[in-house]
């Protein structure tokens, strides 16, 4: 019992922390799109970030070998690539200029990727709760400190989509549920299968590349001629640290 309570307290708290993307309500309309393009960028930063600091690492340090988990990698990349080419189909039958702009297909992407996540970030609270308690909390701190970045930077990518920001808010948050969902589950079904969470790492890790390769980048503001890049290279660089800086603290 006392188990149960202590793996569903841990992810709720982790999904609370979507609570902290409200900061779009405090800011007028203007001032969000002027910063909307920083935010993208740090948003690519992040994702690459969690992807080639977090994740892969993580999946490294399992039982497969270094092919097999690269190989998953590879996976997650096409799999986002096929979800994204299914989005775009749909979007051509509704209307045949909304597939031309790949901010109208981001929505549904980020919202698949950090829909993966949050179910991944639920295992590992479970798993981790299991095999020990100060593991447990160890891991829930290391979630909240990863995804407060996050948060911030998916209603940003949402609403560049075309979305409100209320649409933005409440759809995040409702992807933040699969976290104490995932957790439940986890717990529920571990009594009948084991979990192997490297493949799930690595096609996340690919997921998320995809999305700030393919999706993101393309969406920055375009540099003047002969300008040298600074501010997109700054801000992506921030995202990247922000990840950075999470190994250090953990």
């Amino acid at each position: 019992m006392v188990l149960s309570v202590s793996i569903f307290a841990a992810a709720l708290v982790c999904t609370l922390i979507s609570l902290c993307a409200a900061y779009v309500f405090m800011v007028s309309d203007a001032t969000f799109k002027h910063w909307t393009p920083s935010l993208i960028a740090i948003a690519c930063g992040v994702l690459l970030g969690d992807a080639f600091l977090h994740l892969l690492p993580e999946a490294f340090e399992s039982a497969y070998g270094t092919e097999s988990i690269l190989t998953w990698t590879l996976v997650g990349i096409v799999i986002f690539f096929t979800l994204e080419q299914m989005v775009k189909r749909q979007y051509s039958r509704i209307d045949a200029t909304a597939c031309q702009s790949s901010a109208k297909r981001l929505p549904i992407m980020n919202l698949s990727g950090d829909a993966l996540h949050n179910t991944t970030d639920g295992i590992l609270i479970a798993t981790s709760f299991m095999a020990d308690t100060t593991m447990g909390i160890a891991t829930t701190v290391a979630i909240l400190l990863h995804e407060i970045p996050q948060e911030i930077t998916d209603i940003a990518v949402l609403v560049r989509g075309g979305w409100s920001k209320s649409q933005a808010f409440a759809c995040n948050l409702v992807c933040a549920l699969l976290t104490p969902i995932a957790a439940i589950l986890t717990l529920v079904m571990a009594s009948y299968i084991s979990f192997d969470l490297a493949p799930l790492l690595a096609i996340t890790a690919g997921g998320f590349v995809y999305i700030a390769l393919a999706d993101l980048m393309p969406e920055l503001v375009p540099v003047r001629e002969h300008a040298f890049p600074i501010p997109q290279f700054g801000t992506v660089l921030i995202g990247v640290l922000s990840m950075q800086m999470l190994l250090w603290v953990e």
